[in-house]
């Protein structure tokens, strides 16, 4: 649900959730569960203790002044979704985003 505009209400998620026998609560802790509409692609950028360490906030600059929006916004064109997300679960090779499906790794410059 969280790329390519593969979006479901609130409602549905609710009734998803019946079914699973857990709270709705419990789908806003992932990430692929959107309470809001997002863009054709949905940019999540992992901000994480790791990635942080790896200099993740200059990839969210950068993304941000590319783009002109600020995580958790999209941009008027509906085109892109920008976002902060906890954990993509690759820590080992952070700094991590995930785009159309599939994650990309940003490697910091060698010194």
């Amino acid at each position: 649900m969280a790329t390519t505009g593969e979006w479901r209400g609130s409602a549905v998620v609710s009734e998803r959730m019946e079914h699973a026998d857990v709270g709705a609560e419990v789908a806003t802790f992932y990430t692929m569960y959107n309470r809001d509409k997002v863009g054709k692609y949905h940019l999540q950028v992992c901000t994480t203790t790791p990635c942080m360490l790896r200099d993740s906030d200059s990839i969210m600059k950068a993304i941000t002044e590319h783009l002109g929006i600020t995580p958790g916004h999209t941009t008027e064109d509906g085109v892109f979704t920008f976002s902060e997300v906890e954990c993509l679960g690759a820590c080992v090779n952070g700094n991590f985003a995930y785009l159309l499906r599939a994650i990309i790794t940003f490697r910091p410059p060698v010194r």
